[in-house]
């Protein structure tokens, strides 16, 4: 009997042990998928729903938030006057950070003028979906 009842407490704090706050699921994937739909709707001009994709977006103040959509529109003019726009977003890997509970996007943006970029964007789980840090 007692040998049961250390054996169900192993268990137990064994699985607190291993449980973490991290997001469940193949969180790489997820945080890829997030990340690809937020640039693409950047580039086809949805600037409020890449706004809402950010970490903190629905707190901010409503002059703050109008600040940072001007914002997006003026990067989106500018790259479609210096390279023809953004023709495609593809995420081509992401790595999760144990440490930060994040998970590291790498997006290749690829523009009118064959001009192809990479940058890495932070994606944090906020409980119920993948938001940019």
């Amino acid at each position: 009997m007692n040998r049961v009842l250390v054996g169900l407490l192993l268990a137990m704090l064994l699985g607190a042990c291993t449980s973490s706050d991290a997001p469940q699921g193949d969180s790489t994937e997820g945080a890829k998928t997030a990340a690809r739909i937020y640039y693409e709707a950047l580039a086809n001009g949805q600037y409020e729903q890449f706004l809402n994709g950010r970490e903190g977006a629905q707190d901010m103040p409503a002059d703050y938030r109008n600040q940072m959509i001007e914002c997006y529109r003026q990067f989106v003019k500018q790259q479609c006057q210096a390279h023809g726009g953004i023709v495609s977003v593809e995420a081509t890997e992401a790595m999760a950070d144990t440490t930060l509970q994040s998970v590291q996007v790498m997006l290749g943006i690829s523009f009118a003028d064959n001009l192809h970029e990479e940058i890495v964007v932070p994606m944090v789980f906020d409980g119920e979906q993948w938001l940019m840090r």
